[in-house]
């Protein structure tokens, strides 16, 4: 039995974003963003659907920082528009990324040393991947983290 030819396509996708991600590694982010573009178009439909398509294409657009594309996957997603920012945090933790909602666009803050040390399995990439297939630009983090951060803000005066 022959696989159909989306199956096929969503496999070709697949290993072309692999190979974005290693090029990415080894500081090739041109590469890397070329190689996203080049199935970015003949994926799009398919990436609500296959969430596992969907997680690896943010992966490889955000290792690559391939942003202005990731802007695109996101608006053709949620209608949303977003703008990623680069932002090294001061100390020694590495921050985990931020949403501020604005007038026109949401500002995405993104600590480069979580992009470096970024997989597939990170908790943060899987609930922004599940939002965005769900029609949501925005991820607030799990329920406990959602918590922590509340514990931590300041108390209104």
């Amino acid at each position: 039995m022959r696989p159909s030819p989306e199956t096929e396509r969503t496999g070709a996708a697949m290993e072309t974003l692999r190979q974005a991600i290693a090029s990415a590694r080894l500081g090739d982010h041109q590469r890397g963003r070329e190689l996203c573009a080049s199935v970015l178009f003949d994926i799009q439909p398919l990436l609500a659907r296959r969430k596992t398509l969907l997680r690896t294409a943010v992966l490889a657009l955000l290792v690559s920082q391939g942003f202005r594309l990731l802007t695109r996957v996101v608006v053709a997603l949620t209608g949303h528009r977003i703008r990623v920012v680069l932002e090294l945090q001061t100390g020694t933790e590495i921050g985990q990324p931020r949403f501020q909602e604005e007038t026109q666009e949401i500002l995405f803050t993104v600590d480069p040393r979580w992009l470096a040390q970024l997989t597939g399995g990170d908790p943060f990439l899987l609930g922004w991947c599940e939002a965005l297939a769900g029609g949501r630009a925005c991820y607030a983090g799990s329920p406990a983290q959602q918590q922590r951060r509340m514990r931590l803000s300041p108390e209104p005066v």
